[in-house]
C-alpha cells in the first residue's frame, strides 16, 4: 500500500555508511534525518490505494500511527523531536478489500496557540515558548502547562471502545476512529491528580482477556512541611466497563502509589495475569539540570534543554523490578539486578519451577542510554554518535521463593521495538517481532526466543527502505503464535513516500 508523503532532493543511502567508522559500542544506521524531520504540510484523504500483492480476507480494519510532524511556528524551532506536533495516520482495509489512507492533526491547544501567535507560544516538554519580556517569562513559568500534545502512543480504553492518543509529558487526549477528529482531553471523575500533575506515562498495556487499561506515570507531590519534591510513581488502570460514549467521563481504579527518592521514566510495563511488571532503572530526573535550563530561559529567553538533559544516567545504583499484585496493589515484592537501561518490555509471564514460583520477563536491554540529538542537530545530520540501533534482548528471572533476580542474554541481538502476538500477552511466548540493525541497516524481524533464529524482511531494499515499529495482528480463530500478519510503516528515503507493508507472520514473505 504505497501513499505519497514528502519529498526530499538529497539523501544519505543506507549503503554508504559503515557501521564500523562509529566509536565502539555505537550504531551507525543510515537514517535521513534531515529528511526524516521535515514539517508535514498538508492533511490527505486517499481512496482507492494501489495494492501490490494480495490482502487476506479476513484482514480488514484500521492502522492508525501518532507521531510529531509540525517542528517550527515562522522563525521559532522546537528543542527536541519530541515537541513536534501531533498528527494521525490511518491505513484503513475496507470490508471489500479496498484500501483507504488518511492524515489529520490532533486539534490541540498547543497546536491551536502555536498556530495563532506564528511563532512557539506556549510551553512543550522541552521547549519554551518566545517571550521578550523578563517578567512575562516569570509570570509563564509559574504558570501550569496543558500538556496538549499526543505524539507518541495510541491505544484504546473502556472496552477498547474509545482512542486516545499520548506522550511523554502529555494528557490523554481522545479522538474520534471514524474520522480522526479530536474531542478533546478526556474527562476524568476521581481524585487521581490532586497531588500533583501524572508526568511520563508509561506506554499502555491492555490485558487481551478484560480489556482493563494499565500504565503508570510520576508525579512530582510537594512535601510542604519538609519544603522537598516528594516523588510518586501512581499505577493505575481504567476498567473495560467504564463508559463507551464519546467525552463521557471516566473513573481510573488507583492500584497503588510508589514513594521514591530517585523517580526515573517508565517506557513501558508488564503484565502477567496476576502481577504488573513495573522496572526502574538507575536514570532518575535531574532536577540540576532542568532547574538550569529553567533558569537560563528566565534571564536570556533561550532554553537548551533536551530530553536527555532532564535525566541522569546513574550506573553505581541497581535497576530495581517492582512486582504489583494487579487487583489488590499489594507491592511487597522487590527485586535488585545490575543497571541497564530499556524502553520496552517485550512480554511476562508466570512459570511454576519445581518448588519455586517465577516471573519471567523479557526486556530489550542497553548498557547506556542511547544517544539523542536536539531537533537542530540531527536535521542538520551531525548523528555520527547516535547510538539507539537497538539493544540486546534479556530474559529476567524473578525468582519469587528466594527473592533473587538472574538474567539470561541473547548475544550480538541489535533489537527493539518489539511487539508480540497479543493472544500469548501475559503467559509463554515464543515469537516476537520487531526492528534489528544489521551492520547498519533497520531489518524487520521475527525472533524465535526458543532457538534464537531471526528472520528478516526478505524483499526489503536495503539501500533505501527504512522500516518502524511494526504491529502483529492475528489471524481469527487460529491457536498458532505466529498465525498472522505483520504490518509496519515504511519510509522510501530518496522519495520521502511512505507505504505500508504486509508479511505474512509464519514466512516472513510480503503477502
Amino acid at each position: 500500500v504505497a501513499v505519497a508523503a514528502t519529498q526530499v532532493d538529497e539523501v544519505q543511502l543506507v549503503t554508504d555508511v559503515s557501521p564500523d567508522d562509529g566509536p565502539s559500542g555505537t550504531y551507525q544506521v543510515g537514517i535521513d534525518f534531515q529528511g526524516w524531520l521535515q514539517s508535514c504540510r498538508e492533511e490527505l484523504d486517499v481512496s482507492n490505494l494501489r495494492v501490490e500483492g494480495s490482502l487476506p480476507p479476513w484482514l480488514r480494519g484500521s492502522l492508525i500511527h501518532a507521531g510529531p510532524a509540525k517542528f517550527e511556528f515562522g522563525d521559532d524551532e522546537f528543542v527536541d523531536w519530541v515537541d513536534g506536533q501531533a498528527m494521525l495516520y490511518r491505513v484503513q482495509i475496507l470490508p471489500d478489500g479496498s484500501c483507504t489512507y488518511r492524515n489529520r492533526w490532533l486539534d490541540t491547544w498547543n497546536h491551536r496557540s502555536h498556530r495563532e501567535a506564528g511563532q512557539i507560544a506556549v510551553r512543550e516538554t522541552c521547549s519554551r515558548p518566545t517571550i521578550s519580556n523578563f517578567f512575562a517569562r516569570l509570570q509563564a513559568m509559574f504558570s501550569p502547562p496543558n500538556n496538549e500534545n499526543g505524539n507518541l502512543h495510541i491505544s484504546q480504553v473502556c472496552g477498547n471502545t474509545r482512542c486516545i492518543s499520548m506522550s511523554v509529558g502529555s494528557s490523554m487526549l481522545e479522538f474520534r476512529l471514524a474520522d480522526l477528529s479530536t474531542l478533546g482531553k478526556m474527562p476524568f471523575q476521581d481524585e487521581l491528580t490532586e497531588g500533583g500533575p501524572l508526568i511520563f506515562h508509561a506506554e499502555p498495556h491492555v490485558d487481551p482477556v478484560t480489556g482493563e487499561w494499565f500504565t503508570c506515570a510520576i508525579q512530582l507531590k510537594v512535601d510542604l512541611d519538609n519544603f522537598r519534591m516528594k516523588p510518586e510513581y501512581v499505577v493505575y488502570s481504567v476498567e473495560p466497563t467504564e463508559s463507551q460514549q464519546p467525552g463521557a467521563e471516566v473513573k481510573r481504579r488507583l492500584i497503588t502509589r510508589i514513594e521514591t527518592e530517585y523517580p526515573s521514566p517508565v517506557h513501558t510495563i508488564g503484565l502477567t495475569p496476576q502481577f504488573i511488571v513495573m522496572i526502574q532503572i538507575p536514570y532518575p530526573l535531574n532536577w540540576d539540570g532542568m532547574m538550569k535550563a529553567e533558569g537560563k530561559w528566565l534571564m536570556t529567553g533561550q532554553y537548551e534543554g533536551n530530553l536527555n538533559d532532564y535525566n541522569t544516567w546513574q550506573p553505581e545504583r541497581p535497576t530495581i523490578i517492582h512486582l504489583i499484585d494487579r487487583v489488590t496493589g499489594e507491592h511487597t515484592e522487590v527485586f535488585e539486578t545490575d543497571p541497564f537501561f530499556f524502553f520496552h518490555i517485550i512480554n511476562s509471564f508466570e512459570a511454576t519451577e519445581g518448588s519455586s514460583k517465577v516471573v519471567n520477563v523479557d526486556v530489550v536491554c542497553y548498557n547506556e542510554p542511547p544517544v539523542g540529538f536536539p531537533l537542530q542537530q540531527a536535521r542538520s545530520g551531525d548523528v555520527d554518535d547516535w547510538r539507539g540501533g537497538g539493544g540486546e534482548v534479556k530474559r529476567l528471572r524473578l525468582d519469587r521463593s528466594t527473592g533473587k533476580c538472574t538474567m539470561t542474554g541473547w548475544p550480538d541481538n541489535c533489537f527493539d521495538e518489539p511487539k508480540i502476538n497479543p493472544k500469548v500477552d501475559g503467559v509463554q511466548h515464543r515469537y516476537s517481532y520487531g526492528v534489528i540493525d544489521d551492520h547498519g541497516m533497520l531489518r524487520v524481524t521475527k525472533q524465535d526466543h526458543e532457538t534464537h533464529e531471526v528472520l528478516k524482511w526478505k524483499e526489503q531494499d536495503v539501500s533505501r527502505e527504512l522500516p518502524w515499529q511494526p504491529v502483529f495482528v492475528p489471524e481469527p480463530y487460529n491457536s498458532q503464535e505466529d498465525a498472522g500478519v505483520v504490518l509496519s510503516f515504511v519510509r522510501d528515503q530518496p522519495t520521502g513516500d511512505t507505504f505500508c507493508l504486509v508479511i505474512n507472520a509464519e514466512t516472513f514473505e510480503e503477502m
